[in-house]
C-alpha cells in the first residue's frame, strides 16, 4: 500500500495519511454546503499530482482541497455539476491523458457518496478496488490486471479504498438529502438512462445511482446503505439479467437472484426461482420492504425506448375512453376440475369485485363453449386488437411458458394465443397498456432467450410495463395476489405501480384474508392445494415468482371522481333521469349497462361445435355482443359542472344495471357510476266474481 501511495501521488505516505485524516475530520465537522466529498478528495490529490506546487498542509486540508478542485478545473477541463441526492456526474475532455491520469473517463459515470464505508471483508476490498480501476481504465477486470497496467490504475484504487477505512462507519440518519430511489445501472447503459434520470429529478425525486458492480450481494449493500437514509422507497435495477454460464465482456448484467423453490416444484417447477424480490426484502423475511423494478434492456437502444414510452405515457394528453377500459383474456385451465374452479371464481372476482364500475371491461375466453370466444381462426389476432386498442390494463389468466401462451383447442384443431413472433405486430394506437400475465414463465427474464414480456416490453407500441412470473405459478397464489393488486390500484388510488406491486404482496402475506373473496380462495385452495397445510408458504413464494419489469416510479393516472343520482329502480320503457356533478366540463358519455359478468341478452347453450365457415363467424358476432355490456347511451358536451340528462331505458332491460359516465376536456377526465334496477311491473290480477 505505502508503495502505492508514493508511486501514484509522489509524496510520501506518511503526509498523504496525514492529509487524509485531517480532511476526514474537516469533512465531518463541516457545514454541509462546505462539507468535502470524496470526488473532492480525489480530484485533490489529482491536482497535486499534476502541479506539486498545488500541495496543502494537513491545517489547510478543507480549503486546500477545494483550491485544487479550482486547479483542477483549469488544468483537466472538467465539467461537474452537483446534483442534491448524493450523486455527481463528471465528463471530462482530456484526451491525451494516460490510463493512469484520466478523471472520471466514462462520462456521465455515478459514484454514490454512500458507496465509501468500510469494508466487509478482504474479498470485499478486492472487489472495490476492481470497481474503482474499471473507472479509471475500462481494460481492467480484476485486482489481478495491477500486472499488466504498471500498476498505476489498482494503485489508484487502492489509495482511495484505504482512504475510505480512515472513517468511521456511522449509520446514515435521516435528512433531507437521502435518496429516496437508488438506481442500480449497468456503466454500458449510462448515457442511455440519463433522460430518466433528468425527468425524475425534475418531478422532486432525489436519486443515488451506483453500478451493478460484480454480486447480487454487493447490489443489496449497497441498497441496504442507502435505506439507512430513512427516505428509500424505490430500487431501479437498469439492464438485462446476463445469460446463465455465458457472460460476456460487454455484455449487460444487472444479476438477479435465485431462491430456492419449495412449493412450485411440486407443479413441475426448477429447483430456483429468479426473482429481483429478494433486493427489495431488506430484513430477509422475503416480504419486500421497497418498490422494485428492473427497465430490462440489453443495448441502450432497447433502454432509450423504455424510458421514452414511460415519459410519454405519462405526459400523454390523450383522455379518452382507453384509461377506463380493462381487457382480459383467459387460457382454459386444464389443472382439473376443481382446480379450474378456483381460477374461473379468482377472474370472476378480479371483473365483478375489484374493478369498480366505473370501468369497462372485456372478454376473451379459449374455451368454444363461451360466449366470449371469438372465431378461433382469429383469436390471436383478437388478442392482439384488445392490446391494440389501447388500455389501462391487458390482463392475461391462463397457462404459458417462455416465449408465449396457452393454445386454443376446439374438437377440429389448435392454435396459439398468443407467441414471441406475434409481438411486431402489437402496436397499441392510443394508451399503451400496462400487462399483467397470471401465468407461468411469460416473465422469466433470466433464461439464455428472451422472454415474451422482454420482447413486448422493447415493442415500440407495445405495453409500458409488465407483471409477470418467472417460473411455474400457482392459481391460489395468483388469485390473492392479483385480488390485493386491484385494490391497491383501483380502491387505494396508488399513485405509481411500483408500489401498487408492493403493498399487493405485503397484503397477500396476511394471515388472515380481509374480504369475501379471500376467504373463499383460502377455502377452496385447502382442497386442491398439494401442499394445503401452508398456504401461507405458497403465497410467499408467489412474492419472489412475480416481477415487474418497467419503471417502478410508473405513474398511474386516477379520475377525477363524478357524483351520480338516479331512481333506485325503473320499469322498462320508462325515462331514466341522470343528474351528475362534475368537476370539469367538456365530452360527456352517459351508458345505461348491464352489472358485470352478466350480459345484454340470453345466450343459447353451446353444445356442439359447428367448425363450418358460417359456425365460425357467429361466434365473433356473439363474441361482439357479449362484450358489448351498453342497452342505451348519450353523447353530448356539457358547459356546466351540475349537468342532467334522460335515458330511454329499452324493453329488454332487466335486473341489476349500473348508469356509467365518462367527462373529459383537453387536461383531465371523471368517471361516476350509480346503481338502479330495472324491475318489470308485476301483472295485474283479477279478482273472482
Amino acid at each position: 500500500m505505502r508503495r502505492a501511495v508514493e508511486r501514484w501521488s509522489g509524496h510520501a505516505a506518511p503526509a498523504l495519511l496525514a492529509h487524509t485524516r485531517q480532511t476526514a475530520m474537516t469533512a465531518a465537522s463541516a457545514p454541509r454546503e462546505k462539507r468535502v466529498t470524496w470526488s473532492n478528495f480525489l480530484r485533490g490529490l489529482e491536482a497535486r499530482r499534476l502541479d506539486p506546487s498545488l500541495a496543502a498542509s494537513p491545517d489547510q486540508a478543507g480549503d486546500g482541497i477545494r483550491t485544487h478542485d479550482i486547479q483542477l478545473g483549469k488544468l483537466a477541463l472538467c465539467q461537474l455539476s452537483y446534483a442534491r441526492s448524493s450523486y455527481e456526474f463528471i465528463s471530462c475532455h482530456r484526451p491525451q491523458a494516460s490510463a493512469g491520469t484520466r478523471i472520471w473517463q466514462r462520462s456521465a459515470w455515478i459514484l454514490p457518496s454512500t458507496w465509501f464505508v468500510v469494508p466487509r471483508s478482504p474479498c470485499d476490498a478486492i472487489e472495490r478496488c476492481t470497481t474503482i480501476a474499471r473507472l479509471f481504465d475500462p481494460r481492467a477486470t480484476s485486482a489481478r490486471h495491477h500486472a499488466t497496467t504498471g500498476g498505476n490504475v489498482v494503485d489508484l484504487a487502492l489509495v482511495v479504498l484505504f482512504c475510505s477505512t480512515l472513517l468511521t462507519a456511522e449509520p446514515i440518519q435521516p435528512t433531507d438529502i437521502a435518496p429516496d430511489t437508488l438506481v442500480v445501472c449497468d456503466p454500458r447503459l449510462e448515457r442511455a438512462i440519463g433522460p430518466w434520470i433528468q425527468y425524475r429529478t425534475a418531478q422532486g425525486h432525489r436519486l443515488s445511482v451506483v453500478s451493478n458492480f460484480d454480486t447480487a450481494t454487493d447490489i443489496k449493500d449497497r441498497i441496504r446503505a442507502a435505506a439507512q437514509g430513512g427516505r428509500l422507497k424505490f430500487v431501479v435495477l437498469v439492464g438485462d439479467v446476463g445469460r446463465p454460464g455465458q457472460i460476456m465482456p460487454d455484455e449487460v448484467d444487472v444479476p438477479t437472484r435465485n431462491v430456492p423453490a419449495q412449493i412450485n416444484v411440486r407443479w413441475g417447477s426448477e429447483p430456483e426461482i429468479a426473482t429481483d424480490n429478494w433486493y427489495a426484502d431488506l430484513d430477509d423475511d422475503a416480504v419486500p420492504d421497497v418498490a422494485i423494478g428492473r427497465l430490462s434492456a440489453n443495448t441502450p437502444e432497447q433502454l432509450s425506448l423504455i424510458i421514452q414510452k414511460t415519459i410519454d405515457y405519462e405526459r400523454s394528453a390523450s383522455m379518452g375512453l382507453w384509461r377506463r377500459r380493462v381487457n382480459f383474456v383467459a387460457g382454459v385451465g386444464g389443472f382439473g376440475a376443481l382446480a379450474d374452479k378456483v381460477i374461473e371464481s379468482a377472474a370472476r372476482s378480479f371483473i365483478s369485485r375489484g374493478i369498480p364500475d366505473t370501468y369497462r371491461t372485456s372478454m376473451t375466453y379459449a374455451s368454444w363453449r363461451s360466449p366470449y370466444c371469438p372465431d378461433p381462426r382469429l383469436f390471436r389476432q383478437t388478442v392482439i386488437e384488445r392490446m391494440n386498442e389501447g388500455c389501462l390494463f391487458w390482463i392475461y389468466i391462463g397457462h404459458g411458458h417462455r416465449q408465449g401462451l396457452d393454445w386454443i383447442r376446439v374438437p377440429t384443431g389448435a392454435a396459439p394465443i398468443l407467441q414471441a413472433n406475434d409481438v411486431s405486430r402489437v402496436r397499441a394506437t392510443t394508451g399503451l397498456p400496462i400487462a399483467v400475465f397470471l401465468s407461468c414463465y411469460a416473465g422469466a427474464f433470466d433464461g439464455t432467450d428472451d422472454c415474451l414480456a422482454e420482447k413486448l416490453l422493447w415493442q415500440e407500441r407495445g405495453p409500458v410495463a409488465i407483471l409477470a412470473g418467472s417460473r411455474v405459478t400457482m392459481p391460489y397464489g395468483m388469485a390473492v395476489l392479483s385480488n390485493a393488486m386491484m385494490d391497491y390500484v383501483f380502491r387505494d388510488r396508488q399513485q405509481t405501480l411500483g408500489e401498487v406491486m408492493l403493498l399487493a404482496k405485503r397484503h397477500s402475506m396476511d394471515k388472515t384474508g380481509e374480504g369475501f373473496s379471500r376467504r373463499l380462495l383460502d377455502a377452496m385452495a385447502a382442497s386442491i392445494s398439494p401442499n394445503p397445510d401452508d398456504l401461507e408458504g405458497e403465497r410467499r413464494e408467489h412474492l419472489h415468482l412475480f416481477n415487474l419489469l418497467g419503471d417502478p416510479l410508473l405513474r398511474i393516472r386516477h379520475p377525477r371522481e363524478l357524483e351520480v343520482k338516479v331512481a333506485r329502480s325503473i320499469e322498462p320503457g320508462g325515462r331514466l333521469r341522470v343528474e351528475c356533478e362534475s368537476e370539469l366540463t367538456g365530452d360527456c358519455l352517459v351508458e345505461l349497462v348491464c352489472r358485470r359478468g352478466q350480459l345484454t341478452y340470453r345466450p343459447d347453450p353451446r353444445t356442439e361445435f359447428d367448425g363450418t365457415s358460417a359456425g365460425m363467424k357467429l361466434l365473433s358476432q356473439e363474441y361482439q355482443r357479449a362484450n358489448d355490456d351498453c342497452y342505451v347511451s348519450r353523447q353530448f358536451r356539457t358547459v356546466r359542472r351540475s349537468f342532467s340528462t334522460l335515458l330511454p331505458v329499452p324493453e329488454h332491460a332487466m335486473g341489476a344495471c349500473r348508469v356509467r359516465v365518462f367527462v373529459r376536456d383537453d387536461e383531465d377526465f371523471a368517471t361516476g357510476a350509480a346503481r338502479v334496477h330495472v324491475t318489470r311491473p308485476k301483472p295485474e290480477t283479477s279478482g273472482a266474481d
